[in-house]
């Protein structure tokens, strides 16, 4: 945490400072959030990365439904090609998406 105590005091000449992390609001302690703009932490939903990456809209509840479906988000997401996933031809990913 003192890397990001450091960070957050450092001069930024208007640019924003954005931290990730996998500790929590109680981990990360109230030094820090006491020098955030918002002081908050946002946990990243990886199958919204994953609608990104694909163009998607809406994701098929197949895929979403079961909590331990997230390790495909995860499959998909360090699978992806240096150029990226072909985009949709639609709106919906699916199992069967093209």
């Amino acid at each position: 945490m003192l890397a990001i105590l450091a960070a957050l005091t450092d001069r930024r000449d208007g640019q924003y400072l954005v931290v990730l992390t996998p500790c929590d609001t109680r981990e990360v302690g109230e030094s820090v959030l006491a020098l955030a703009l918002h002081p908050e932490i946002k946990p990243v939903d990886r199958w919204d990365l994953v609608k990104d990456a694909f163009g998607a809209v809406t994701l098929d509840q197949a895929l979403t439904k079961k909590k331990d479906n997230n390790w495909i988000a995860e499959v998909l997401l360090d699978a992806q090609p240096a150029g990226g996933w072909r985009r949709l031809s639609g709106t919906v990913l699916s199992r069967l998406a093209r």
